[in-house]
């Protein structure tokens, strides 16, 4: 029975021990994720942007003005004009979190065959495919969009 005791608590240690370094494995990858939420996107109070839209550069039938961006991350919001005309031809996605709330115009989803009009939103996440699209008048929207870490890992370790 001594003997007994003295493998269960050698054992009961190790568990503790296996627990002490899981616990902080867990604690470390927290602060890891903590770390990649805590967001440096610049402070900004309100200013007038209306007219910034229709003076930025008009690229392959977009034009975007960024409103602002953390650097670290890619994380960006940024409002975007899809033109008179801009056409995609296959579905696209994104590694990061997109989200768009169109604001002015309409967008016709190819794939869905709806249109997309003011006040419509869609959040998606990393990997979800989407469009085709076309636009036959322009159209404003907000885009948000939010870089990840590798969400899955950080998942399986808490």
């Amino acid at each position: 029975m001594g003997i007994a005791v003295i493998v269960h608590s050698h054992s009961h240690n190790k568990v503790e021990k296996e627990d002490s370094a899981r616990k902080k494995e867990k604690a470390a990858l927290v602060e890891k994720a903590a770390s990649w939420l805590r967001v440096a996107k610049p402070e900004l109070e309100f200013g007038d942007i209306s007219t910034d839209i229709s003076r930025q550069p008009v690229v392959d039938g977009i034009s975007t003005l960024l409103l602002s961006e953390d650097k670290k991350t890619g994380d960006q919001t940024v409002l975007m004009t899809l033109h008179a005309g801009y056409e995609t031809h296959v579905k696209s996605c994104h590694e990061y979190w997109e989200e768009v709330y169109i604001l002015e115009g309409s967008l016709y989803d190819k794939e869905k065959k709806i249109n997309i009009r003011p006040g419509m939103y869609a959040c998606r996440p990393p990997g979800m495919l989407h469009g085709p699209y076309k636009a036959s008048e322009s159209c404003t929207m907000l885009v948000v969009s939010r870089h990840v870490i590798d969400e899955a890992k950080v998942r399986s370790s808490l």
